[in-house]
């Protein structure tokens, strides 16, 4: 993965504080995964997500680098990636976060 981690980097012309102030990462963190260190779940949806690259591709190194449904707008991506996002809570902060959520629309 840490090979196709820095062949995305370049394609998307991106220095690593570059992409690590967009994932939320240190240049060092993100230095570190291009070594070999385990990109961590998040941040591996977030890649995904935020640039439209396929996961197997990110994984394995099958497939096309970029997900072939292009078309699907901003707020589309984001709702997918808060849906993965929230699949990684353990089950009771889940329920949390989907209860709060709740409470939120009801105010709106």
């Amino acid at each position: 993965m840490k090979d196709r981690l820095r062949t995305l980097r370049k394609k998307l012309g991106y220095n690593q504080t570059e992409l690590g102030r967009l994932l939320g990462y240190k240049a060092a963190t993100v230095s570190s995964w291009e070594v070999g260190a385990k990109i961590p779940e998040p941040a591996r949806l977030l890649i995904c997500s935020l640039f439209n690259v396929s996961r197997v591709w990110l994984e394995t190194g099958e497939g096309d680098m970029f997900q072939q449904d292009a078309a699907l707008d901003n707020s589309e991506r984001v709702k997918r990636l808060a849906g993965d996002l929230v699949a990684l809570l353990p089950k009771k902060e889940r329920r949390a976060f989907i209860d709060s959520v709740k409470e939120l629309e009801k105010s709106l």
